[in-house]
């Protein structure tokens, strides 16, 4: 007989980083139902899935209740411990332990030198029987997910690169920016 698991439903809404080059930034989240033993590592791995995000190797921190939650890298010389205000956690914590109930928020910045920003809203806690594959993704709002690196920005800096090769290589066509492909979770947990 299927026992039951403690299950949350997340909102995720892109709230900064490059806003400015995502106009839908206000209308656009992702319903993502996980268990409660999932940890903010694990997490933050999911919401990268949902976003298909490829450069997935940044530092990141998620505030929750006044604590910070951090990744900050195998290496110890990556970052200055006192960039942070206060004491810092392990983000290898789960959702469990850190005693959220349904209309909670707390946010996830990735990658510290762009600070891509999201803001989570616990929608739902519930039980749930443990036949059902989690994390899923219940459902979105606003289309293509947010860039990692918005075209304008990277398409400019590569062309400026590319003219400058140019100049001592000869001329070549400059590339264009790739488009992302489909959203696709493809990760289980049970």
């Amino acid at each position: 007989m299927a026992e039951l698991k403690q299950v949350y439903l997340l909102r995720a809404q892109y709230i900064g980083g490059f806003a400015e080059c995502f106009p839908l930034a206000n209308s656009w989240y992702r319903d993502i139902k996980l268990v409660a033993r999932t940890t903010l590592e694990e997490l933050n791995s999911i919401v990268l899935t949902v976003l298909d995000w490829r450069d997935q190797d940044h530092l990141f921190a998620f505030t929750v209740g006044g604590r910070v939650y951090a990744w900050l890298g195998s290496d110890s010389f990556v970052v200055d411990e006192r960039m942070f205000k206060g004491a810092f956690y392990s983000a290898a914590i789960p959702l469990s332990a850190l005693d959220l109930q349904e209309g909670d928020t707390f946010t996830h910045v990735f990658d510290f030198g762009d600070e891509q920003t999201f803001l989570f809203k616990v929608l739902q806690v519930n039980q749930l029987l443990d036949t059902v594959d989690l994390p899923l993704l219940v459902s979105e709002q606003g289309g293509s997910p947010p860039p990692q690196y918005p075209a304008s920005t990277e398409s400019r800096a590569l062309r400026r690169i590319w003219r400058s090769l140019n100049k001592s290589f000869g001329n070549r066509k400059t590339p264009t920016a790739r488009k992302s492909s489909q959203i696709c979770l493809g990760l289980t947990h049970k």
